[in-house]
């Protein structure tokens, strides 16, 4: 019953991992201690087994003590047996990880980059300032405003200085609901709401709970 249990748990978790999802940590716990259970228990069981059957005094009389300890021992698994059956009935053995955005930047744009250091330096000061809250990169279309806010959003995420990024296009005539989505998308949420100001309110209280301030 343990096997076929452990067994359905990981056709489980291969499909979930399959479909890109992440596995609790209290599954890959109870996997490894029916594992152990398992393979290492079980095979002590059938080394007590297989002394209980050999016969002492030149095979004139069954070996006793290996009976009781063996049966000791099958007393014992039985209840952590149990035990882990009982504990292996998850409702639910993954989630969805928040998907993170995807920020290539071509060689082409790294060379170009160096001649706006500068401006990135003063960028990366602004992030680490706790008292700013908005940081606005501005300038004509074509000169590279968009590959040196990927490389900020790279520097932040190596240097671990802010949990978590999330990117949306905004073009010069914004799709406020297209935006909606992407950040949503980004932060795991799921609207239920269907205007935009409702859509909006919502964004704003699931931002609001990763973070006392966010820019």
């Amino acid at each position: 019953m343990l096997k076929d249990r452990r067994d359905r748990v990981l056709l489980n978790v291969d499909a979930a991992q399959k479909n890109g999802e992440t596995i609790y940590p209290n599954v890959k716990n109870w996997l490894r201690k029916v594992d152990d259970m398992i393979i290492s228990e079980l095979n002590k069981v059938k080394g007590l087994e297989d002394e209980a059957k050999n016969k002492c005094f030149i095979g004139l009389c069954p070996n006793f003590k290996a009976f009781y300890q063996l049966s000791k021992k099958a007393e014992e698994d039985a209840g952590a047996v149990d035990e882990l059956l009982q504990q292996g009935g998850f409702d639910k053995i993954s989630y969805r990880d928040v998907p993170q955005p995807i920020v290539v930047v071509p060689p082409k744009d790294f060379e170009d980059f160096n001649s706006r250091k500068l401006v990135f330096n003063k960028i990366m000061e602004a992030v680490k300032d706790p008292n700013v809250n908005i940081i606005g990169v501005h300038g004509m279309p074509g000169v590279g405003k968009t590959t040196l806010v990927k490389e900020v959003v790279r520097q932040v995420k190596e240097d671990k200085l802010i949990d978590s990024v999330v990117m949306a296009v905004v073009t010069y005539t914004p799709d406020v609901q297209k935006i909606q989505d992407q950040i949503a998308d980004m932060v795991g949420l799921k609207f239920q709401e269907q205007s935009m100001s409702g859509r909006a309110s919502r964004l704003c209280q699931r931002l609001k709970k990763d973070s006392c301030c966010f820019r």
